[in-house]
Protein backbone atom coordinates (compact mmCIF):
# COMPACT_ATOMS: atom_id res chain seq x y z
CA UNK A 1 0.00 0.00 0.00
CA UNK A 2 1.44 3.28 -1.07
CA UNK A 3 -0.66 5.31 1.51
CA UNK A 4 1.15 4.00 4.31
CA UNK A 5 4.66 4.59 2.13
CA UNK A 6 4.09 8.28 1.34
CA UNK A 7 3.30 9.23 5.22
CA UNK A 8 6.19 7.37 6.20
CA UNK A 9 8.52 9.04 3.73
CA UNK A 10 6.48 12.48 4.83
CA UNK A 11 7.49 11.98 8.00
CA UNK A 12 10.92 11.41 6.97
CA UNK A 13 11.24 14.81 5.40
CA UNK A 14 10.02 16.24 8.18
CA UNK A 15 13.25 15.76 9.67
CA UNK A 16 15.16 15.84 6.85
CA UNK A 17 13.12 17.96 4.25
CA UNK A 18 16.70 18.25 1.67
CA UNK A 19 17.43 14.34 1.69
CA UNK A 20 17.93 13.60 -2.20
CA UNK A 21 17.37 9.94 -1.31
CA UNK A 22 13.75 10.63 0.90
CA UNK A 23 12.50 12.61 -2.04
CA UNK A 24 13.84 10.41 -4.89
CA UNK A 25 11.47 7.74 -3.10
CA UNK A 26 8.60 10.04 -2.49
CA UNK A 27 9.01 10.95 -6.03
CA UNK A 28 8.47 7.20 -7.20
CA UNK A 29 5.78 6.77 -4.79
CA UNK A 30 4.01 9.71 -6.48
CA UNK A 31 4.65 8.22 -9.51
CA UNK A 32 3.04 4.71 -8.63
CA UNK A 33 0.20 6.59 -7.17
CA UNK A 34 -0.66 7.86 -10.67
CA UNK A 35 0.48 11.31 -9.98
CA UNK A 36 2.72 12.27 -12.38
CA UNK A 37 2.90 16.17 -11.51
CA UNK A 38 3.71 15.47 -7.95
CA UNK A 39 6.38 12.70 -8.85
CA UNK A 40 7.73 15.40 -11.22
CA UNK A 41 8.04 18.13 -8.36
CA UNK A 42 9.81 15.63 -5.90
CA UNK A 43 12.42 13.80 -8.44
CA UNK A 44 13.21 17.88 -9.13
CA UNK A 45 13.96 18.95 -5.60
CA UNK A 46 15.82 15.29 -5.13
CA UNK A 47 18.20 16.85 -8.08
CA UNK A 48 18.15 20.14 -6.41
CA UNK A 49 20.03 18.59 -3.57
CA UNK A 50 22.08 15.99 -5.80
CA UNK A 51 21.92 16.89 -9.48
CA UNK A 52 22.85 13.76 -10.91
CA UNK A 53 20.55 11.34 -8.53
CA UNK A 54 20.00 8.24 -10.39
CA UNK A 55 16.32 7.36 -8.78
CA UNK A 56 15.66 11.06 -9.25
CA UNK A 57 16.45 11.04 -12.58
CA UNK A 58 14.69 7.89 -13.59
CA UNK A 59 11.81 9.25 -12.14
CA UNK A 60 12.16 12.09 -14.44
CA UNK A 61 12.49 10.58 -17.28
CA UNK A 62 8.97 7.73 -16.34
CA UNK A 63 6.88 10.85 -14.92
CA UNK A 64 7.12 12.38 -18.93
CA UNK A 65 6.66 9.20 -20.16
CA UNK A 66 3.33 8.94 -18.74
CA UNK A 67 2.74 12.50 -19.67
CA UNK A 68 3.26 11.94 -22.50
CA UNK A 69 6.12 14.53 -23.38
Amino acid sequence: EFDSAESATQAALALAPDDAGTLALLAAIKLRQGDPKAARSAAEAARSAVPDHPEAMAVLAAAALADGD
